[in-house]
């Protein structure tokens, strides 16, 4: 076997070997949010009355975009990011209405 052909296959192991370690931290960051997701939830498993402290642990960050004119409409965007899963993708609430005749 050349140096060259030992050298290919070394360095594939090591690609192989790379990928495999990466996906098993990735699994294990995932398996830790999950545990403390899992933590922060049973903490308020008996709330009484919902406060801004209890709301808190559970988001990352809210930005609020710039109002815009769209159709004769003010819109403006709002993306929640949540702690454990970042941002999360909402349906557009103007729709809800018509999607569910909620105007008769």
């Amino acid at each position: 076997m050349k140096l060259s052909e030992c050298y290919e296959k070394e360095q594939s192991e090591l690609t192989e070997k790379v990928r495999s370690l990466k996906s098993a931290i990735d699994k294990r960051k995932q398996q830790n949010r999950i545990r403390d997701f899992i933590k922060l939830v049973d903490k308020y498993s008996d709330i009484k009355e919902l406060t801004p402290e209890i709301i808190r642990p559970f988001m990352d960050k809210i930005i609020v975009h710039e109002k815009r004119e769209e159709n004769g409409h003010s819109k403006q965007k709002v993306e929640i990011f949540y702690t454990f899963i970042g941002a999360a993708q909402f349906r557009d609430f103007v729709n809800i209405e018509q999607d569910y005749d909620l105007n008769e």
